[in-house]
């Protein structure tokens, strides 16, 4: 029964509005209810628009009544009279929160972009270090099983050296301890043994001779180890040298780009606006380093209805010694990939390779239109066939 009366004496003391959903006390919500962000008011300047708190300064900067007359100072004032009777001071820090809400809505857009981009280079980077792998695998296998020859060799030869010494040093001690060899040091006229007193110098000087010969081949041993560490080391630096140059695509200015699932591609150009990257590739042994970037989505002006690709100038280990500003001539090439080799229809466009940075960009991107791209069989089996050929040199001087 008291358990009874307890739950008749409950009272809810929370309610939810019906605009925003937020949970509130009882003796708030009108009040809450005045300034909601949710709440719909009518235009400040009488347009007629009804907006909510929320969107209200959004509403302002486009309103078409703000620029119905000229901004004299009567209208001026007349507006702020207006402005001032309908928004309270709350309000206005409720625009002020709202400002603040966009911006960081805009900086969590521009780092999802900035995220992407990165996923991007991270992708054709994995791609690249696959190839560079394989070959280091192979070069590092090859290394071990010369070292271990060498140390083999290495090996086996020490063994055989001191096996040798220590019989002679066997040898010699036996000699030494010898009442013959005794005699003869001690320059005694009495012998009892005179065939073995004649025999002892004579080994003496054969092992004499076999220890400069030991002494000659250890010697040999120590020149021998000394240059196949250096050639372990020089070993070393070609690897590096190696792996940088499996890096690149190619090294003869010309490249071939795949692009796979090329409508997953250009959903997320068209939502993120990134640009896709290419292989890493020079346009001659110990070049320029150089890239393929391509907006399946465009950019600028041309967003949205073409398809824009271009070749940039990356930084590398030899620049130098190159000239610059670059400027190389190039030709893009889109591969019609139709069954008939004879009635294919490809799309050839000279463009000109040049650093990403330089005010001067014309001629650097060519763009594609998407209504070209859904003819012929420029994509087929969901994918793209980009080819560059970098044709010369045009010059250093930038016009």
């Amino acid at each position: 029964m008291e358990r009874a009366t307890v739950k008749g004496r409950v009272k809810y003391s929370k309610t939810s509005c019906y605009l925003c959903s937020e949970w509130l006390d009882d003796n708030a919500v009108e009040k809450h209810l005045l300034y909601c962000r949710q709440q719909q008011i009518v235009c400040p300047n009488r347009c007629g628009a009804i907006v909510q708190h929320k969107t209200l300064q959004l509403h302002l900067n486009s309103c078409r009544a703000s620029y119905g007359e000229p901004k004299t100072s009567k209208n001026i004032h007349k507006t702020t009279a207006r402005t001032s009777n309908t928004m309270s001071q709350n309000e206005q820090n409720d625009e002020t929160i709202v400002n603040d809400v966009l911006t960081v809505e805009d900086l969590i857009f521009s780092l999802e972009k900035s995220i992407r981009e990165i996923r991007y280079a991270i992708s054709g980077i994995n791609f690249r270090m696959y190839y560079v792998e394989e070959r280091v695998d192979g070069l590092a296998k090859a290394c071990n099983g010369l070292s271990a020859k060498l140390c083999e060799i290495a090996a086996t030869g020490g063994e055989e050296i001191n096996q040798e010494l220590e019989d002679i040093k066997a040898k010699l001690s036996r000699l030494a301890i010898s009442p013959s060899l005794g005699n003869i040091i001690g320059g005694s006229e009495t012998s009892p043994k005179p065939v073995e007193d004649a025999r002892a110098p004579a080994e003496l000087a054969i092992y004499e001779t076999k220890i400069k010969e030991l002494e000659q081949q250890v010697l040999k041993y120590r020149q021998e180890n000394y240059y196949t560490k250096k050639r372990v080391d020089d070993i070393q630096s070609h690897l590096k040298m190696a792996y940088y140059q499996a890096g690149l695509a190619s090294q003869n200015g010309r490249i071939i780009w795949r692009i796979n699932e090329f409508a997953k591609c250009l959903a997320d150009a068209k939502e993120f606006g990134v640009m896709m990257r290419g292989p890493i590739f020079s346009h001659t042994q110990n070049g320029y380093i150089l890239q393929v970037e391509v907006g399946l989505d465009g950019i600028g002006n041309w967003r949205g209805r073409n398809m824009v690709i271009g070749v940039v100038v990356q930084p590398g280990p030899y620049d130098t010694l190159l000239k610059w500003p670059c400027r190389l001539n190039a030709t893009l090439i889109l591969h019609d990939q139709a069954d008939d080799r004879e009635h294919r229809k490809n799309i050839i466009k000279p463009l000109v390779v040049k650093q990403k940075l330089e005010a001067e960009r014309s001629k650097q991107y060519v763009h594609i239109a998407h209504e070209t791209l859904r003819g012929c069989s420029y994509v087929r089996d969901d994918c793209l066939m980009l080819e560059v050929i970098i044709e010369s040199e045009v010059g250093s001087s930038s016009k």
